[in-house]
């Protein structure tokens, strides 16, 4: 996984990421969700963390967002990424490119067809 998710790294435009056990095994780092991805040749998806930068917006708040788009909540997604983006550092900058970018792709899935795992094409 970690040779996968090192290849992620330019997809998300981060420069870190891990996977959700790593980001257990160290509590003394802020941690933020960037996704719950399907790996090309895995069947179960995976949790992928990044440091969160100090001057980005409060956790809370992408973690508002990572919840309207796991329900497909498109319209709220957008609107919460929305403002993510305006407050963003930096660091996560092309993370929420990268999401309004898939929600475009996504706005027309229904929420009964859809689970909130996003299938990378990549391995």
């Amino acid at each position: 996984i970690t040779a996968r998710l090192q290849g992620l790294t330019k997809a998300y435009g981060l420069a870190l990421l891990v996977g959700e056990e790593t980001a257990k095994q160290a509590p003394g780092f802020a941690f933020v969700e960037v996704d719950l991805v399907r790996l090309k040749g895995r069947k179960a998806p995976s949790r992928v963390f990044t440091l969160l930068p100090e001057d980005a917006a409060p956790a809370q708040d992408h973690d508002r967002f990572l919840g309207a788009y796991r329900s497909a909540q498109w319209s709220d997604a957008r609107k919460l990424l929305s403002g993510l983006r305006q407050s963003c550092s930096t660091g996560l900058a092309k993370l929420y490119g990268a999401y309004e970018l898939r929600l475009e792709r996504l706005a027309h899935v229904r929420a009964e067809d859809w689970d909130g795992v996003y299938e990378l094409e990549q391995k």
